[in-house]
């Protein structure tokens, strides 16, 4: 996966998209919110780590052994 993402080249990268944003606390419709392709697998890494954390959890409780740094956002553990 990792060489996957890092061989996009970087025209892709910067390419602009537009994201139907579907998730709000009221009953407007969908919006679409300018964005990059960069921006948007970011958010999409960002993400997955949520659910590491969430199955670092669920792992502990049947003693599977994971990474200790998996599931912690990278900025976590450069603070630690």
């Amino acid at each position: 996966m990792i060489e996957g993402l890092t061989s996009i080249p970087a025209e892709v990268l910067k390419q602009e998209c537009s994201v139907i944003y579907s998730v709000g606390y009221d009953d407007n419709e969908a919006l679409p919110v300018g964005s990059v392709v960069a921006r948007e697998l970011m958010f999409c890494v960002g993400h997955a780590i949520h659910h590491y954390a969430i199955m670092k959890l669920l792992c502990s409780t049947r003693s599977v052994a994971l990474p200790c740094e998996f599931g912690i956002a990278p900025s976590t553990l450069k603070y630690q």
